[in-house]
């Protein structure tokens, strides 16, 4: 994927995606129709906190892992 002077590359769930420099995570979400309710996020595996989702840059080359959340008995 080409990367420009305003884009990042990222690997989510194994994919290349290019996303916007200093994009959060909340704002990745949003550029790929990801909904925030019940997923659990890990980058470069370390699980990042919910509560960080707005304010987590996400780096050049990070390995993103979004897992959902799902219920049962």
């Amino acid at each position: 994927m080409n990367q420009d002077k305003n884009n990042t590359t990222v690997f989510v769930n194994g994919k290349e995606n290019s996303i916007p420099l200093n994009c959060t995570i909340n704002d990745m979400l949003k550029k790929l129709n990801i909904s925030n309710i019940s997923i659990a996020i890990a980058v470069n595996r370390n699980v990042v906190p919910k509560k960080e989702h707005d304010t987590f840059i996400i780096e050049n080359n990070s390995s993103i892992e979004i897992i959902n959340a799902v219920g049962g008995g």
